[in-house]
């Protein structure tokens, strides 16, 4: 049950063995006990409770030229963070992470998952790795691509909405780099619709979408 910010008490009134005054600071004091007591103690409330009826005990006009002071101060910061809240959610900012690789022969193939952390939807043009881009075009993984399980290459652009994730296959052909083991970190070049970015990932164990396990 919901428990107001102020109690009516008679005169005289008596908590711990001490007399509070009828006063509002005083009832204040003495609800914030009544909170305590009961373990329900509300940092908000009780801020309120005194700043309310400190208020009242120092008198209408002051009280009023404060509030509109501290409204002013209040209204200030809240556009301040509501501002610098929107500007960093609709900001450009995604992860990349590694769940495959393999090399076959003179390409190098990686299953990657692209998270999207923003508000705004991400559109990926290319991806360049040691300097090569990758098939921006549907290239056979395995399986028959008009298959239910066939495997292909991603058609660009990636394009993954706001707080989303894709996962892709991407192929790069030429593109020379010391063999792909577990514990080597590998750089990405990713071309979004917006600026160039650099996606370090370490690689973990390779896994069976791109490789045949034992």
């Amino acid at each position: 049950m919901n428990r107001p910010f102020l109690s009516v008490s008679p005169k005289s009134i008596k908590t711990n063995s001490r007399e509070l005054s009828d006063t509002p600071a005083s009832l204040a004091i003495l609800e914030i006990s009544s909170y305590r007591s009961s373990g329900i103690l509300n940092p908000v409330c009780i801020f309120f409770s005194i700043f309310f009826t400190s208020m009242y005990e120092w008198g209408d006009d002051f009280m009023l030229d404060k509030m509109v002071d501290i409204a002013g101060v209040a209204g200030f910061i809240l556009a301040l963070w509501l501002a610098f809240y929107g500007w960093a959610n609709k900001r450009e900012h995604y992860t990349v992470s590694v769940i495959d690789y393999a090399d076959f022969g003179p390409s190098t193939r990686f299953f990657l998952v692209i998270q999207n952390n923003s508000d705004r939807p991400l559109v990926i043009r290319e991806v360049r790795f040691h300097g090569v881009v990758c098939e921006l075009l549907p290239k056979k993984i395995r399986g028959e691509p008009e298959s239910w399980n066939g495997v292909t290459t991603h058609r660009f652009p990636i394009r993954v909405r706001p707080h989303d994730a894709e996962a892709v296959f991407l192929e790069f052909v030429g593109c020379e780099h010391s063999p792909l083991t577990a514990d080597t970190w590998v750089t990405f070049q990713i071309q979004t619709t917006s600026q160039l970015g650099l996606q370090n990932v370490l690689l973990g164990s390779k896994s069976h979408y791109l490789n045949r396990m034992p």
